[in-house]
């Protein structure tokens, strides 16, 4: 019978086969869903029951989630504007990859149990868990033979790279956040959360072979690159290698293991990022490295990258 799409939008035929052909390509369980959607995050709030959910994800869009909406029913809500224009290969592999979030999800193995009590512990758990996901899910892609993601390359790392940096620094001179640790602990949690999961994407590329290493990041992004990224880089890789992909089941005892590890790289690019989290008794911190000399540079390069973006900008305008 298959997986059952609820086409919204009014695809075409040969769109909804591309579809069809990724879910079934990686095996994706009739317990899923697709809903093709036309308020993509009208419904996304709506099967998630959140009325915060939003697609501000520094670089890209965001063209489908899968929610695991009961123990034995996953919903694939497809973003119907932005992935009308992908082409056949582009949809195929989109859902693809989100069939192995459901396959995930169906075995319950999306988000081990952390044992910690305190938030900087129980946030770094997430954004482990998290990206670790992505990596198992384009590990799978690859091992299926689908080709490299067209936002997968070492240009695109440059440009997390800077794009972190002005997330960063739009942040840390927030006037809502001086006083509100809390707030600027969500901030950067957010730009953590969306580019520790495209450094995945790009981690399961070269551990498949689709991505060539040493990293070639372009020279306009290798400031950002070694500030933020580069020292980590070879830990990330490490860490992630181990997983199983996707199609592959993991037990608790080995996904624990996995997080526990990436916890502590993930731990380390909070502090490239320039933060910390402190526990106190009964309480927690969050604050920033006593390092102005660095923010200074960040902030200097952040101002010339926006300046470059209007004079582009500009240029285009005048065209």
């Amino acid at each position: 019978m298959g997986v059952r799409i609820d086409n919204r939008a009014g695809y075409s035929n040969e769109q909804l086969g591309a579809m069809s052909e990724g879910l079934k390509r990686m095996d994706c369980p009739e317990s899923a869903e697709v809903v093709i959607s036309d308020n993509f995050v009208s419904d996304v709030r709506a099967f998630l029951g959140s009325a915060t959910y939003g697609t501000d994800r520094g670089t890209g869009i965001v063209a489908a989630k899968t929610i695991p909406v009961a123990a034995n029913r996953q919903v694939i809500v497809v973003n119907a504007e932005p992935v009308s224009a992908m082409d056949c290969q582009q949809l195929s592999r989109l859902l693809a990859h989100e069939a192995g979030h459901v396959l995930i999800d169906s075995r319950m193995e999306g988000h081990p149990d952390t044992r910690s009590t305190w938030m900087g512990e129980q946030v770094l758990h997430s954004l482990a868990a998290t990206a670790l996901d992505e990596y198992r899910v384009e590990k799978a892609l690859y091992a299926n033979g689908f080709p490299l993601a067209d936002e997968v390359g070492w240009t695109s790392v440059g440009d997390v790279a800077t794009e972190v940096n002005l997330q960063v620094m739009s942040a840390v001179v927030d006037e809502t956040n001086k006083n509100d640790p809390e707030k600027l602990a969500g901030d950067i949690t957010a730009v953590h959360d969306w580019s520790s999961k495209k450094l995945a994407y790009t981690a399961a590329a070269v551990t498949s072979g689709a991505l060539v290493e040493p990293p070639r990041v372009p020279a306009e992004y290798l400031e950002d690159w070694t500030d933020y990224l580069k020292s980590g880089w070879s830990h990330r890789q490490a860490g992630y290698r181990p997983a199983p992909d996707a199609a592959t089941p993991a037990s608790a005892h080995q996904l624990q293991g996995l997080v526990g590890k990436l916890m502590t790289v993930e731990r380390h690019y909070l502090n490239a990022m320039g933060f910390f989290y402190r526990e106190y008794h009964g309480t927690w911190g969050f604050h920033r490295r006593k390092d102005d000399r660095l923010f200074d540079a960040r902030w200097a390069r952040a101002v010339r990258m926006i300046s470059e973006r209007h004079s582009e900008g500009d240029e285009l305008n005048s065209d």
